[in-house]
């Protein structure tokens, strides 16, 4: 009764997904009562099932709220070097001719992060891959012309947590994703090439700019489909 109908109505869910009944009940009303539903998948208990029910989510037709993840926000200029990165003439072709990769990351748990599955997803939905095996150390796709890409693993314990590198070869270069002092650098055969600043990773600053966002976020959604097949298969 004390909402306003001429002002948007944001729900921040802080922490994991409800797991009991009583909690999903609650969860699902106050989502269907609002327009963006922010949700945080870092913090994710069980992303194998976490995952699952956020794609599930995207796709049911009651359900209004844009969907919105802090965890998504903090990678984004990990996305966007990337993206700009084969926008160099030299590079502009060469995104159909990726042929292997390795993620690097960072935690003390052997559990590959949230933040990876969701890269490689938007990689793979952006791309047109499909999943064609999960091993313990790697993912392996199938492109759209139905050539293998194999993606490595490679987890670093540090205190830190989150991504470390990300390395692509396609046919003709290697492509390599960096933190450098306050910066993201994208080297090309070893050749620096692009640098942009390094996000800012406080959740004030995270949540502000969600908070500017009202629109549902397609390729988000392809990704976390994605993501949520390999987490089940690598469960």
């Amino acid at each position: 009764s004390i909402l306003m109908p001429d002002m948007p109505r944001f729900l921040w869910w802080s922490g994991a997904l409800p797991d009991n009944p009583v909690a999903q009940k609650i969860f699902g009303h106050l989502a269907e009562q609002c327009d963006r539903l922010m949700i945080d998948t870092g913090q994710m208990k069980e992303p194998s099932i976490d995952l699952v029910a956020l794609s599930h989510l995207t796709l049911q037709e009651e359900q209004g709220a844009a969907l919105g993840d802090l965890n998504w926000h903090r990678f984004a200029r990990w996305r966007h070097l990337l993206a700009q990165t084969f926008d160099l003439p030299e590079l502009r072709a060469q995104w159909r001719a990726i042929r292997r990769g390795t993620v690097e990351w960072a935690g003390q748990d052997s559990a590959v992060p949230v933040e990876v599955l969701l890269y490689l997803g938007w990689l793979a939905s952006s791309l047109g891959w499909t999943v064609a095996d999960v091993r313990p150390d790697g993912f392996d796709f199938v492109d759209r012309r139905e050539q293998p890409v194999s993606f490595a693993l490679l987890r670093r314990e540090l205190s830190a947590r989150g991504l470390v590198s990300i390395e692509l070869a396609t046919e003709r270069a290697v492509i390599r994703l960096q933190p450098i002092d306050q910066s993201l650098e994208s080297l090309v055969d070893g050749h620096s090439r692009l640098a942009v600043p390094r996000p800012h990773l406080e959740l004030a600053s995270v949540l502000e700019s969600e908070l500017g966002i009202l629109t549902r976020n397609p390729s988000y959604e392809a990704a976390l489909r994605v993501a949520e097949r390999l987490a089940a298969a690598s469960r």
